[in-house]
């Protein structure tokens, strides 16, 4: 069994900010008799507390300077021992932290005797200390709370609010079935004695970067089983100032995973930063599942029953705003033979695939090779796209063009050229005085001119 070094104590620490009668501490601790002797180096004692302001309320967060000094005495006299521990984290106005950890505490200054505990703090941005009024008496009667009793043959035995130390690593082990490895039960009102809701079965603390406070770890079960029979409790419950308040990592299964019969399986919320943020390296970022409702539902505001954005289990998509897209046209995806281009005045060929445009005015003109189009229609992820592409059947596009018909200005009708794969302008026909265009072969207006030759102008694309 691990040498246990540490003097045995279980510890009340309510450290309370008065407004009137200044600050004072308030609570008992108490002592009890070491199982076995302690290091005749020192000791050192663990020791939780809270602070609060004038109303009750947790102070603020931070790093917090703390003076510990241990007297013979409830008042007055000379300090048997003190030590300064700066930058003790504060969070949510409780700490914890070890006496003896800057200057050990002398193991016979403990032996046999009744002692007070006198406690100072300073705020961050405070110059002096505030002295936390009255001294708290550390006793060596036992506790009235009940421990866990254990059946391990090296050490049969029960342990009431110890604190044991080694070079080591300290094991505690159950060979029975079923069986507790390590059972912490705290009985009383609060935090280690303190009124409130901060109750702890099993505290944990850590010194130094990188080391972790608690760690679990299963060969076929859970890790960590956390539960909470309170309404709007926490199993499992994790902050941090800085950090990732819960952490989930998984070599092969999921990271984090949460079931609920008529809750949020997982409820995310955050004031400033997105409420969810997802990252895969090589996989897929979001995956939804969902039996017979909505796959995705959208509200615009907290509490609000107005869906702003939906989808439904068989892939309908609702949005009650507009649609955005960098491209500004609609596709459609189509059979085409090979070595097109992206800009090419498309036909369709006698065997139904698309194809270059080769003759003046062709009348099987069916639209354009899209470039980036906006909404891209027979694209679904079950659709084989090997061998089509995108034809623009509506919308704005670059279009190559030809001015083999005279100059292109802005609002002329173009038709497809002998040019292949481009368009050009369209000139009107009179019949019996009757002037207009021929029927059937109209791509659409252009939006930019061409002098002479050859280019690529923006066209909107509307077939006649």
């Amino acid at each position: 069994m691990a040498t246990k070094n540490m003097f045995l104590l279980v510890l009340t620490a309510v450290l309370l900010l008065a407004a009137v009668a200044g600050p004072r501490l308030a609570g008992p601790a108490q002592a009890l008799p070491p199982v076995e002797q302690p290091n005749a180096a020192g000791v050192t004692i663990a020791y939780p507390g809270r602070l609060t302001n004038a109303a009750g309320l947790p102070v603020t967060d931070g790093a917090y300077d703390f003076t510990f000094a241990l007297y013979a005495t409830p008042s007055d006299g000379e300090p048997l021992w003190t030590e300064t521990q700066v930058g003790v984290p504060v969070q949510s106005g409780s700490f914890t932290t070890l006496l003896g950890r800057v200057h050990s505490i002398p193991a016979d200054l403990l032996a046999g005797s009744e002692h007070w505990l006198a406690v100072g703090v300073r705020g961050p941005g405070e110059s002096d200390f505030t002295t936390l009024d009255p001294r708290q008496r550390l006793s060596t009667t036992t506790p009235a709370a009940p421990a866990i009793h254990t059946s391990a043959p090296a050490c049969p035995h029960e342990h009431r609010g110890e604190t044991w130390t080694g070079s080591g690593a300290l094991t505690v082990r159950t060979t029975s079935t079923p069986g507790v490895g390590l059972a912490g039960v705290h009985v009383g009102t609060g935090n280690y004695g303190e009124l409130g809701v901060y109750d702890l079965g099993i505290h944990a603390v850590a010194f130094g970067p990188g080391h972790n406070a608690l760690y679990a770890q299963s060969t076929s079960g859970d890790g960590v089983v956390g539960e909470a029979a309170a309404a709007n409790k926490s199993g499992v419950y994790g902050y941090s100032t800085n950090g990732f308040g819960v952490t989930g990592r998984s070599t092969n299964n999921h990271a984090v995973q949460g079931f609920a019969n008529w809750g949020v399986g997982v409820y995310a919320h955050s004031d400033h930063l997105a409420g969810v943020f997802a990252h895969s390296g090589d996989g897929v970022g979001l995956s939804v599942t969902c039996d017979t409702a909505d796959i995705i539902r959208a509200f615009g505001a907290t509490g609000s029953p107005d869906i702003e954005f939906k989808v439904t289990n068989n892939g309908e998509v609702y949005a009650d705003g507009s649609f955005h897209s960098g491209g500004a046209d609609l596709a459609e995806m189509l059979p085409a033979v090979e070595t097109l281009e992206p800009g090419d005045v498309l036909v369709i060929g006698l065997d139904g695939k698309l194809t270059r445009s080769t003759a003046a005015y062709q009348p099987a003109v069916a639209g354009v090779y899209s470039t980036k189009p906006g909404f891209v229609g027979g694209s679904g992820d079950d659709v084989d796209l090997t061998g089509k592409v995108p034809l623009t059947v509506v919308g704005v596009v670059p279009v190559k063009a030809s001015a083999e018909n005279g100059p292109i200005i802005p609002g002329d009708l173009l038709a497809a050229s002998s040019t292949p794969g481009h368009a050009m302008k369209a000139s009107p026909i009179t019949i019996n005085g009757v002037t207009f265009y021929p029927s059937g072969v109209i791509i659409g207006k252009a939006l930019q001119g061409l002098d002479k030759g050859t280019g690529v102008i923006q066209v909107l694309v509307t077939l006649q």
